[in-house]
């Protein structure tokens, strides 16, 4: 799966730091993803260049599962959906609104625009 979220604009986006439950979520998933990287949280401010809205240009997220043997099985076996997105979570799937948070965390999108586009 994919999704398009607004980048935030490099001329006006400014620190800003998400709810701490973002913050947390944010920092786990960094810590899986990319270790020993410092959060570098930004928010959308506006400015001429964006046209006011604090974003300018797009960048996708991606939610990529690998069929395994283990999913292939289960797939065939008709689990439910809920089992077989556990099973690739725990072989290293990252989910959309992971790869969207870990783009917030690197100051590349919003954790606000974030959310628009993902649904838990």
């Amino acid at each position: 799966a994919q999704r398009l979220v607004r980048k935030l604009c490099r001329e006006c986006m400014v620190e800003g730091e998400p709810l701490p439950v973002f913050q947390k979520i944010g920092v786990e998933i960094a810590d899986k993803y990319l270790p020993d990287t410092l959060p570098a949280w930004k928010t959308a401010d506006g400015c001429p260049s964006c046209q006011g809205t604090g974003y300018k240009g797009r960048v996708g997220i991606y939610e990529i599962i690998p069929v395994t043997n283990e999913m292939q099985e289960r797939i065939i076996q008709g689990c439910q959906a809920s089992e077989m997105l556990e099973l690739a979570g725990k072989q290293g799937a990252r989910t959309m609104r992971e790869d969207g948070i870990l783009k917030a965390f690197q100051g590349i999108t919003s954790i606000d625009e974030v959310l628009r586009v993902t649904t838990e």
